[in-house]
């Protein structure tokens, strides 16, 4: 994260694809600041941040917030339809995080609907650039220029797989935070026998389905059950020596409750397909998609099961056809 004084709403936002490594859209951003200064940020996908799952928003953000020692934080929508509710993120924050601003950016122009700071007066005005603020452009020199959008940015990752470049994507603009008592259930629940019966077991896997609309979180379980796709990615994340089998998956499928049952079928199909079956793994991603349709994680695997390639090929880089390679 660069560590900068910014002064006024404007320069942050032209600070903000720097930091992502592209120009967010149909995004809620939280931007943590300290007085003037910049000490991160956060992106969620507009899909999550509703009534029923902006909780979880609240408990990254409430995390980040005390870890980072910050004052207050600015919320921002980024070109969502049919738009972020900035009234429900800012009444879910309070008291544990003062939203200093509430910003909504269109295309081109952005305004705020709060400020708490006397610094913004609501009038619509021109999304800037880096190059429009000098000190920022001073700052930012040397410094690789943004994509466009995110599926630019994945397709720059040049992971193994399709499935790798969106995962990295994801983790890379999860909400960074403490993971560790997420990572620890996640190994608990994973290494076990039979669905959780004592107390403990219970507990570490509420944590674990509560963590699974955090991408950064949610994608750590798809390396520990497809460890080869990460094989090839910048990411720092590790990657399990034994993965989680379909057979464990299932084994703790009946205590998931069901609003988490769409990812943890996903995560049974990617087991599936990895061990060779094939059309278990498509039958289960069906499942998973008439649970969550609109899961982004679900139409991934959903492409990636029925494509027709067994794992093994699916991990090999694509080749030029023939026809590619006599024209180059």
């Amino acid at each position: 994260m660069t560590t900068l004084h910014l002064s006024g709403m404007g320069p942050l936002l032209a600070l903000m694809p720097y930091e992502f490594g592209f120009a967010p859209t149909a995004s809620l951003v939280v931007t943590f600041m300290d007085g003037g200064r910049v000490a991160g940020a956060a992106r969620f996908d507009e899909a999550v941040v509703t009534p029923e799952h902006v909780h979880h928003v609240r408990d990254r953000v409430v995390e980040a917030s005390n870890r980072l020692g910050t004052s207050g934080v600015v919320v921002t929508a980024y070109q969502c339809s049919p738009g972020v509710d900035l009234d429900l993120v800012t009444r879910a924050l309070a008291p544990a995080v003062e939203v200093e601003h509430a910003l909504v950016v269109a295309p081109d122009v952005w305004w705020a609907t709060t400020c708490t700071k006397g610094c913004c007066d609501g009038a619509l005005a021109p999304v800037p650039t880096a190059a429009d603020v000098p000190s920022l452009a001073s700052a930012l020199e040397g410094r690789l220029e943004p994509a466009l959008s995110r599926d630019e940015a994945v397709a720059a990752l040049r992971a193994v797989s399709p499935l790798a470049q969106r995962a990295v994507a994801d983790l890379l603009v999860g909400l960074p935070g403490e993971t560790g008592r997420v990572r620890a259930a996640w190994r608990e629940v994973a290494s076990g026998s039979g669905h959780p019966h004592s107390t403990r077991e219970r507990e570490a896997l509420a944590l674990v389905v509560d963590a699974m609309p955090d991408p950064l979180l949610r994608d750590e379980m798809v390396w520990s059950v497809v460890p080869e796709l990460a094989a090839g990615a910048r990411t720092t994340r590790q990657c399990w020596s034994e993965p989680v089998s379909s057979q464990r998956l299932l084994e703790i499928l009946v205590a998931v409750p069901e609003p988490a049952r769409a990812h943890w079928l996903c995560l049974v199909a990617l087991a599936r397909w990895r061990e060779g079956e094939r059309p278990s793994a498509v039958l289960a991603a069906a499942e998973a998609q008439e649970r969550g349709a609109r899961l982004p994680l679900v139409d991934l695997v959903v492409r990636m099961t029925s494509s027709g390639m067994a794992y093994e090929d699916f991990l090999r880089p694509a080749r030029p056809n023939r026809a590619a390679r006599r024209r180059r």
